[in-house]
């Protein structure tokens, strides 16, 4: 994976991602564990789902200013 996303850590558990863009070099396969995401909310847990292994032939992440992308 290459590219740049800045991230300010305001502190405590506040982190702001800025405006950036992460993309495979190479197919490959995302694998997330679902202890890292709180599951209380359905569409985090659909999210989690499918990033528990997430294969691609391709990926590209573009985020915008104020994580809107």
């Amino acid at each position: 994976v290459s590219g740049r996303v800045p991230l300010t850590w305001k502190g405590g558990q506040e982190i702001l991602f800025g405006e950036g863009l992460l993309k495979a070099d190479a197919p490959g396969k995302l694998q997330l564990s679902p202890e890292l995401l709180a599951m209380d909310n359905p569409s985090v847990a659909m999210v989690s789902g499918i990033l528990a292994d997430y294969q691609f032939s391709e990926l590209s992440i573009a985020l915008g200013p104020d994580g809107k992308g």
